[in-house]
């Protein structure tokens, strides 16, 4: 009895201290791994958008600036978008939301009344504070989007170097960046003023626009061409055929070269595209008609005449010549005439 007493007594002993020295081992081994996924964040990230990166750059249809979009958001970096309107900038941030992995996501269109308190939250009357559209993902990760940055006020847009420096006075106090957080933009311009196009378009600081890597985002004719494609055969029955479907596109994207070639001061967006596609293929409407309310709304006279001409193919495509003008300046040099044959004919009577 005594003898079992005392086998149990060590059983339990050793036990215990195994229980011990593994309790100590996991708890190193737990607090190694935390550090190490806290200074390795943005590898983190890096690994996760390579594993994700294939279903947004290599999918047949998406914008050719997409995957240099998601390497310069993945390394840690904020990104600038910079294109024309209509081109698909705001749509393109849910899918770097997605290659990201970001739990928490928040878009804000900004303009000259924007306020600071829009972004990061305020103290109400009562002193209690309200959050701000930004706040969850400064506190918690997530991707931050400020849509059309360069129609926003500087100084309060100045709020967005507090978010990139790591830490950022709240209304609450001193709040640490989430290293999961994660911030980019879109513009017109290249936050230089207004120029002819965008009339409205505010200056920005050169502080600000010095922390942003930008990424320029073009019209992409071959992307523009598959969604607007994709757009045409969810209509069950569509009131213009294929070949019109592809003829327009064809034709349209044409105009837009023209109109930046010349100089001719017209939209040719993708948003303009969607709408004239779903104007024809929904509700039947001319081709004409669909763009006089979309596209030359603000083009009339000349400048509207030539581009129809090039719509209609009067106008040979300027894109691709199909023929090489002959210079009538010159005038053919004329055969030689054997002297036997000159002796008895005239000039004006040599049949060459």
């Amino acid at each position: 009895m005594t003898e079992n007493n005392w086998m149990k007594g060590m059983t339990e002993e050793i036990l215990s201290s195994v229980k011990e020295e593994f309790a100590t081992k996991f708890s190193e081994l737990d607090t190694r791994i935390t550090e190490t996924t806290q200074q390795n964040v943005v590898l983190e990230i890096k690994q996760h958008v390579s594993n994700n990166v294939i279903n947004y750059t290599s999918v047949k249809g998406q914008h050719y600036q997409l995957k240099p979009l998601i390497e310069v958001m993945g390394s840690g970096e904020p990104a600038m978008i910079i294109g024309p309107t209509g081109s698909g900038k705001t749509r393109v941030t849910h899918a770097v939301k997605d290659a990201l992995g970001c739990k928490h996501y928040a878009i804000r269109q900004v303009n000259k009344q924007t306020a600071t308190h829009d972004l990061i939250g305020f103290n109400n009357a009562t002193g209690n504070y309200v959050p701000g559209v930004f706040t969850k993902i400064i506190q918690e990760g997530g991707l931050a989007v400020i849509d059309e940055i360069d129609n926003g006020n500087s100084n309060v847009l100045m709020i967005i170097k507090g978010i990139l420096s790591g830490h950022i006075y709240m209304p609450y106090g001193m709040q640490e960046i989430n290293p999961k957080c994660h911030l980019m933009c879109t513009a017109n311009t290249w936050g230089l003023g207004p120029d002819r196009e965008y009339i409205g378009r505010n200056a920005l600081d050169v502080a600000l626009l010095n922390e942003f890597v930008c990424v320029e985002w073009p019209y992409d004719a071959n992307a523009e061409k598959l969604w607007t494609l994709g757009l045409y055969k969810s209509v069950d029955e569509p009131k213009i055929t294929q070949s019109q479907f592809d003829k327009f596109i064809d034709r349209f994207q044409a105009m837009r070269e023209y109109a930046q070639t010349h100089k001719i001061r017209v939209i040719f967006a993708t948003r303009n595209l969607r709408q004239c596609v779903n104007l024809m293929a929904k509700a039947g409407w001319d081709e004409f008609a669909a763009l006089d309310a979309t596209v030359f709304r603000s083009v009339k006279g000349e400048q509207k005449r030539r581009l129809l001409e090039i719509y209609t193919e009067k106008r040979v495509d300027i894109r691709k010549p199909t023929h090489e003008i002959k210079d009538t300046s010159k005038k053919e040099p004329k055969p030689d005439v054997p002297e036997d044959i000159k002796e008895i004919l005239d000039d004006n009577d040599v049949p060459f």
